[in-house]
C-alpha cells in the first residue's frame, strides 16, 4: 500500500497542500514519522511519486521520480 504524502509548501496562504502517493520505494511498515521517511529515501537515493491533480483530487498524474533531496524538500508524510 502506498504512503500518502502532502506537499511541504502551500501554493498561497490558506490554500490546500498538494497530495501524492509514494509508490517506490515500498516503505510500508518501515516508517512511522517524517524523519524515518526521509532517512529511508536518502538510503535509496530517490523516490517515485504519483501526485493527485490539484483540480481533481480523484485523478493521479503520471509517476515522477525525484532525487532524495528534492523529495525531502517538497514532500512529507500525509
Amino acid at each position: 500500500m502506498p504512503i500518502h504524502l502532502k506537499s511541504n509548501i502551500r501554493p498561497r496562504p490558506g490554500d490546500f497542500r498538494s497530495t501524492a502517493l509514494l509508490i517506490a520505494p515500498d516503505l510500508q511498515g518501515v516508517v512511522g514519522n517524517d524523519q524515518e521517511l526521509y532517512a529511508a529515501i536518502r538510503k535509496v537515493g530517490k523516490a517515485t511519486i504519483r501526485k493527485f491533480q490539484d483540480d481533481n483530487p480523484f485523478e493521479l498524474e503520471p509517476p515522477v521520480t525525484l532525487e532524495a533531496e528534492v523529495f525531502i524538500e517538497q514532500w512529507r508524510g500525509g
